[in-house]
């Protein structure tokens, strides 16, 4: 026991000091989803869940699935489960205007150190259920640190915690707490289940089928009513947090449906899903190694209840994010689609490691550091920004997850001024928006012959297009402040890229759209000869160019 707590308070002190110093290149602590998930702690604090007026927040995160123009309500495609058990931490330290100044400090630092606390919560229950499972302290030790460090949990309860999955992890390590052992189910226990598996629905929709896996974990085979008594339970949860958020899609858009995320939807099915488990881009086995090895475990003791939902929500998982339209769920480190998996991987590890023979056992705890090594080594190179959040490549990758990465400052290539003056802009049309923006959409044309436009993530410094508003193309008026990378486009390719100007941000008199080609932190296309692309303005009709000031170049 003694070293159990010691191991404790080091994870604990550990988490501490990531927190405080947060050895990463990430600000603010709420961003991208997490932004989405944060803004209902201020529509529930007011009453008021139309969240129009949170529009200048959450449009550049794409957290608006639908607006309804009579009612003027805009519905957010997160659920609302993250902000339920933010709100009363964050209550007292909620910023007035939010969309004025942004989210408080305190709002920060709640969800910042609410995902150390969760982090070190699963930590500790889940070494308690391995040792109600039989398994000895020292492998349950080291099955907990495996899988915290070498899967994308520990990278989700800090870099993250904004995000949704450490509080999915956080609910499935609690449910299986609670029912690990236990044989019987009284009332009070009954509403508890309930209560958890409602809110991990309202977190993540997905959750529905995580909870009923674990409900199968600990109960399907106790025959009698208390196996019917938990899966009444579940369901009544699982329903009335559904009825919950039909209600919300119901009362924000007009319609009654089940997901929230309007009209994103799945294109075609498991398309992607070999990306999903091996790509270098975001590939579950490829960034967290430790996931394989428990699912070779898992493949090896099939019949037990743990492997079996382990591999039926692993390849479920696969083939549904693989069939979505944005297979690897935005940026982020690894799959993170796969993290709320964490707490069943340690289960299945630790099985499996206490199965083997005892120099078996030792080869397979190696083979499970060298995994957990990979994937911390990675980790530390997106911490650093090595590793890019979205577009890594194989270079990218391998790069990160060897050992020289930490002592060696990566070189980057740069783009030569001929390899830019082969980029073509060509401008295919504008389209107002309700909010007054205007959407432009351009056609990047590459005419190089054997290099690719950032398809090779860090390798090389990134390209992006700049824009602006001017009254004279001559006179050089108006700031190139905007900014939008430019999407991967390979050699003799090409690639497509909407814009939105804000016409109130530039001068009221403005007569022409410029766009320009920028490679960050080396030069600007305009300043090595290659002319902006210059169209009129406003609303310019599709090919519209100012004579020869504009060549599409």
């Amino acid at each position: 026991m003694f070293v159990a707590l010691a191991c404790g308070v080091l994870f604990a002190a550990l988490l501490c000091w990531v927190t405080i110093f947060r050895p990463y290149a990430n600000t603010p602590d709420i961003r991208s989803d997490g932004v989405g998930y944060h803004i209902w702690v201020h529509g529930l604090a007011h009453g008021d869940l139309s969240f129009c007026e949170y529009r200048e927040l959450l449009d550049p995160v794409n957290a608006i699935s639908s607006e309804n123009l009579e009612q003027q309500r805009c519905r957010v495609k997160y659920p609302p489960g993250v902000g339920l058990l933010q709100l009363p931490f964050s209550l007292p330290w909620l910023a007035n205007d939010p969309v004025g100044t942004g989210f408080s400090v305190g709002e920060h630092r709640v969800v910042l150190w609410g995902g150390a606390l969760m982090l070190l919560a699963i930590a500790c229950m889940m070494y308690v259920v391995l040792l109600r499972r039989g398994i000895h302290q020292g492998l349950a030790l080291a099955s907990v640190a495996l899988v915290t460090f070498g899967t994308g949990l520990f990278h989700y309860g800090t870099f993250d915690a904004s995000f949704s999955h450490v509080y999915t992890s956080f609910g499935a390590a609690l449910l299986l707490w609670m029912g690990t052992g236990r044989r019987d189910v009284t009332v009070p226990w009954l509403c508890a289940f309930m209560l958890v598996c409602g809110w991990l629905y309202l977190v993540r929709q997905t959750n529905g089928l995580l909870t009923l896996a674990i409900a199968y974990l600990l109960f399907g085979g106790i025959a009698g009513p208390t196996r019917w008594r938990v899966w009444f339970g579940w369901a009544a949860g699982t329903a009335a947090a559904l009825a919950l958020q039909i209600a919300y899609n119901r009362y924000a858009s007009g319609a009654t449906t089940i997901s929230s995320y309007g009209n994103e939807a799945f294109p075609s099915f498991a398309r992607h899903s070999f990306e999903v488990l091996f790509s270098y881009e975001r590939g579950l086995y490829t960034y967290y190694p430790v996931m394989l090895l428990a699912t070779w475990f898992a493949l090896r003791a099939w019949r037990a209840p743990a492997s079996q939902v382990l591999l039926v929500c692993s390849a479920i998982f696969a083939l549904l994010y693989g069939s979505w339209h944005s297979w690897a769920l935005g940026a982020g480190f690894g799959h993170r689609g796969f993290v709320e998996l964490a707490p069943i991987a340690m289960i299945v590890l630790a099985e499996g490691l206490a199965s083997a023979k005892p120099f078996a056992r030792r080869l397979w705890l190696a083979a499970a550091a060298v995994c957990c090594a990979v994937t911390v080594l990675a980790m530390c190179a997106y911490w650093r920004g090595d590793l890019p959040g979205a577009g890594a490549t194989r270079g990218d990758y391998w790069w990160s997850v060897s050992p020289k990465s930490l002592v060696a400052k990566r070189v980057q290539l740069q783009y030569s001024q001929d390899q830019v003056r082969n980029i073509e802009l060509v401008y295919a049309g504008a389209q107002p928006q309700p909010d007054g923006r205007i959407e432009v959409s351009l056609r990047i044309l590459n005419h190089n012959d054997a290099i690719g436009l950032n398809t090779s993530g860090r390798l090389y410094a990134p390209l992006a297009l700049s824009w602006r508003l001017v009254t004279d193309t001559d006179a050089g008026t108006g700031s190139w402040d905007a900014r939008a990378s430019l999407p991967a486009i390979e050699p003799k390719g090409a690639g497509e890229l909407r814009i939105f100007v804000m016409p109130e941000a530039f001068p009221r008199d403005a007569r022409w759209l410029q766009v320009s080609v920028v490679q960050e932190g080396v030069f600007w296309a305009h300043t090595i000869g290659v002319p902006p692309l210059t169209v009129d303005w406003p609303a310019p009709a599709t090919g519209s160019l100012i004579g020869n000031k504009g060549d599409g170049r």
